[in-house]
This record gives structure tokens, C-alpha cells and sequence, in this order.
């Protein structure tokens, strides 16, 4: 009975115990299988699914799935061709470009990229889109004049993305910058290019200082023309002014000459009227008797 009983009660914790048992197991996976890819990584999980995880966290189930890794970081890549490459118009010349490239964001590139460089450094992957690079850098040299390469880098840069980005695309690649470091030659025709593109602009510069000095010639000749034609305006105004002024100083001085002769020969007839007068009452007073003095004037107050 006793054996009995404890066979039943083992019985009946067994829903626990197993219970118990699947607790820790999920714990145990959850433990250990628990990753978080960082933001310049991408984790594939593979196995009993496929799941692609960038900068976030997620399980991956002990012995039944599997994880890879896969760079995202900028990968920055010298391209360089390895031996000259002739022009459109038949000159050799290197040519050296700074590029930089990296796994794509979307999906798809992801997907690509996995296929060809999983769990592959950066080393690798440069070296890959090195070869495709120069390939096309070759392909579109080999398209235009070295004038053209030369005096425009930004078109022959983009012709180049153009033409390499289907090939990168297909590996899960883009192409995030393309600069044009240096083109060179063995016979020294870009230096030849750059002293015939400094003598042009040499000769620009001296047309144009030439003009500039013409025309500040002509502003200069235009100003004093301005200034003497103002001066000019000026001098007639103050002699016109001054004609006008000695006119009325004139004018004015024989005024007063005329007044002054007018005054003058006012003062010589009363002088020579008074003169007359005298004589006149002279004479009267000669003509009268020899009478006292006052009677003699009374008479002759009379008399006048």
C-alpha cells in the first residue's frame, strides 16, 4: 500500500516536473542562444528558419540554427590600373581613384552580399571590388579623350559609377563616393595640357585686366570730362554773376558821380548867388547916403 501511494504521487508532481524541466530548457536557450547584431554587422541566423538581424537582438536555438556574420562597415579601396591604358584618342595613361563602397541596406543587397562574402573581412571584400572597379575605370578610359578626363574628373567619375555600380549591385555593393585622385602619363602630355591651360588662362587674365583697365580709363576720362564741364559751367556762372555785379557797381558809381556833380553845382550857384547878392547889396549900400549904421541896414532890408 505504502509503494503503491508513492507511485502516485510521483505520478501526480509529474506535470510539474516537466513542466519545471521545459522552463529551463527555454531558459537555457534563451541564455545562451540570446544574440544582438551591432549596428555595422548584420547576424544571419540559419537553420530551422533564416533570419537577417542589423543592430538589434533575437534568439538563436543552441545546435539547431546557426550564425553568421557579415561586415557593413565603409570599405575605402585604392583603385588604381595596373599598367597604362590608351584613351579615345590613343594616349597611355594611369589613372588613380580613392572609392569608397559598402554592403547595401536593403533586403535584397543583404541577401547578395551573404552569398559572396559571408563571414568574410573587409580586406576580402576590397580586394573583389577593387578588380570590378578597375575593370570598368579601363572600360570608360578607353571611351574618352584625355582632354576631356582631365579638365572634367567629375563626368569621367560618374561614368565609371555608372558603369560599375550593375556589377557591385549583383554582389550586394554600392558605391558611396568616387573621387578622381591623379591621371598620369609617360610622355608628359597632361603636363603639356596644364602649361597650354595656364597660357590660355594667362591670356584671359591679361584681356581682362586689359578691359578692366580700359574701362577704368574711360570712367576716369568720363569723370574729368565731368568735373571740367562743371568747373567750366561754374566759371561762366561767376562771370555772369560778376558782369552782372560790375554792371550795378557801375551803375551805382555814376549814380553818386552824377548826385556829387548835382550837389556841386547846387553849392556853386547858391555861392554864386550869394556872391551876386553880396555885390548887389554893396552896391546898394554905396549908392545911400552916409547914414548911421543900422539905419543904413534897415534901408537896405527894405531896399531887398
Amino acid at each position: 500500500m505504502r509503494r503503491r501511494g508513492a507511485i502516485m504521487d510521483i505520478q501526480s508532481l509529474l506535470p510539474y516536473i516537466g513542466g519545471a524541466i521545459v522552463i529551463i530548457l527555454l531558459l537555457l536557450i534563451v541564455t545562451i542562444g540570446y544574440v544582438k547584431a551591432p549596428p555595422d554587422t548584420a547576424y544571419i541566423i540559419s537553420g530551422l528558419r533564416k533570419k537577417i538581424i542589423v543592430g538589434k537582438a533575437s534568439i538563436k536555438i543552441p545546435f539547431l540554427e546557426r550564425l553568421d556574420k557579415l561586415s557593413l562597415k565603409l570599405i575605402p579601396i585604392d583603385v588604381k590600373t595596373s599598367s597604362m591604358v590608351p584613351t579615345a584618342d590613343y594616349i597611355n595613361i594611369q589613372v588613380d581613384a580613392a572609392v569608397n563602397v559598402k554592403v547595401g541596406s536593403d533586403s535584397n543587397k543583404l541577401e547578395l552580399a551573404a552569398q559572396n562574402f559571408l563571414n568574410q573581412n573587409s580586406d576580402y571584400m576590397a580586394r573583389v571590388a577593387r578588380e570590378v572597379l578597375e575593370g570598368n575605370m579601363r572600360e570608360i578610359v578607353g571611351r574618352m579623350r584625355l582632354e576631356e578626363m582631365v579638365s572634367d574628373r567629375q563626368k569621367f567619375a560618374e561614368l565609371v559609377k555608372e558603369n560599375a555600380m550593375p556589377d557591385l549591385a549583383a554582389m550586394g555593393l554600392n558605391i558611396v563616393s568616387f573621387n578622381v585622385q591623379n591621371f598620369t602619363d609617360a610622355n608628359g602630355v597632361i603636363d603639356d595640357l596644364g602649361i597650354d591651360n595656364i597660357s590660355q588662362i594667362k591670356k584671359k587674365a591679361a584681356i581682362a585686366k586689359a578691359e578692366a583697365d580700359r574701362q577704368a580709363n574711360d570712367a576716369r576720362v568720363a569723370a574729368e570730362r565731368e568735373i571740367a564741364i562743371k568747373n567750366n559751367d561754374l566759371s561762366i556762372q561767376k562771370a555772369e554773376l560778376k558782369k552782372v555785379a560790375d554792371v550795378k557797381q557801375a551803375t551805382a558809381d555814376a549814380a553818386y558821380e552824377i548826385e556829387k556833380e548835382n550837389q556841386r553845382k547846387t553849392i556853386e550857384v547858391t555861392s554864386a548867388d550869394a556872391n551876386i547878392a553880396k555885390q548887389e547889396r554893396e552896391v546898394l549900400l554905396s549908392w545911400l547916403p552916409p547914414l548911421g549904421s543900422s539905419i543904413r541896414e534897415a534901408m537896405f532890408s527894405f531896399l531887398l
